[in-house]
């Protein structure tokens, strides 16, 4: 009575809930679903090691530097 010009509400229904499920649908593409197979946790880690990319050179600057903070350090200096 409300709405006098839809004479099939079963018609607008599932219109609404295909709608829904297609938009379900695709909000869920985005979304991986389940457990990624992998044979060890090595192989996804692998991005992130240094070996092989390291520059010698810096690295060896760094720890000389480092060595010659460390010994500066005191306990008088620190307040121990």
């Amino acid at each position: 009575m409300i709405y006098p010009f839809v004479n099939d509400w079963e018609k607008v229904n599932k219109k609404k809930i295909k709608y829904e499920e297609r938009k379900s649908r695709i909000f869920m593409r985005g979304i991986k679903i389940g457990v990624k197979r992998s044979s060890s946790v090595d192989k996804g880690m692998s991005m992130f090691e240094q070996s092989g990319k390291r520059d010698s050179a810096a690295e060896a600057s760094q720890l000389k530097t480092e060595k010659e903070v460390k010994v500066k350090f005191t306990d008088e200096i620190l307040g121990l």
